[in-house]
């Protein structure tokens, strides 16, 4: 996938992110900051740096912006950051840090495929797996934590065992 179609993703996926999470709009945009740098930077000096495990899962490094040598984990799976805005939110429906934002933007974006399956269905808003419309199950207010996903997203029953979504 090239430069550009990712910076589409991404551009697609903030601007999701701000019309879904208004509070959030300043973390939102220092999040989008880091993205940028993210695509401009050249690969040894880049401010996210990405693991991936045996598993097949990853976890992310994010260098802070206003502390020198100073990087914070980030987990794919909970999205939980070691920051300390992060560490001061917990618990609160809103805690979504910069690094964490910036990170679950940058997972999307390599995630989605360009061209997807021609399958009837839909597309599993966590792993971007097609399925059929009856394997997928929608989020809806009352069934998951919203700090993950949005209500009306698609989960395949993996990705929502994952993200302890009710169905």
């Amino acid at each position: 996938m090239d430069t550009t179609t990712i910076a589409e993703i991404m551009e697609r996926d903030i601007a999701r992110l701000k019309a879904a999470r208004p509070q959030l709009t300043s973390r939102i945009e220092r999040a989008e900051h880091i993205l940028v740098s993210q695509l401009s930077t050249a690969n040894g000096s880049r401010p996210v740096k990405v693991r991936v495990h045996a598993d097949g899962s990853r976890s992310y490094t994010v260098r802070s912006g206003s502390r020198l040598c100073r990087s914070y984990h980030v987990d794919q799976t909970s999205w939980e950051c070691e920051c300390p805005d992060h560490r001061r939110r917990r618990g609160q429906r809103s805690s979504a840090c910069k690094h964490a934002l910036a990170c679950w933007v940058l997972e999307r974006a390599y995630r989605s495929s360009p061209e997807p399956l021609r399958i009837a269905g839909g597309e599993c808003s966590g792993c971007g797996g097609r399925f059929a419309s009856r394997e997928l199950i929608e989020l809806r207010e009352d069934n998951h934590d919203g700090l993950t996903y949005f209500d009306g997203d698609r989960l395949c029953r993996e990705c929502a065992d994952k993200a302890g979504v009710a169905y």
